[in-house]
């Protein structure tokens, strides 16, 4: 697991690291989880790994365009660990058996 504090060390870092899974807020300084999941997909080596979004925002032009720019899901704050914690296992589940069956 690792951390960043805005968009730009986050996608240094996917590209070094290829994490199974990518949690990001939208709103971050220098750089916004928008335009950083923009880039990070626009990368051919790591545009398959699931972004979700943890965000204070309910509504507006922030989550509404992030399922179009690549978010696998958005999951709003304040919201239960248990809520977090299956969502992760379920996208982690999906990537293991895309590879299981890729190999």
């Amino acid at each position: 697991m690792f951390e960043a504090d805005n968009g730009l060390p986050a996608i240094d870092q996917v590209l070094a690291i290829h994490p199974n899974l990518i949690s990001m807020e939208l709103a971050m300084p220098k750089m916004d989880g928008g335009e950083a999941m923009r880039q990070i997909k626009a990368h051919p080596a790591v545009r398959d790994i699931p972004i979700v979004i943890c965000t204070a925002f309910s509504s507006g032009s922030h989550t509404d365009e992030a399922p179009n720019v690549g978010a696998a899901e958005i999951l709003h704050k304040p919201f239960k660990f248990s809520d977090l914690h299956g969502l992760f296992k379920r996208h982690i589940s999906e990537e293991q058996a895309s590879l299981e069956m890729a190999g």
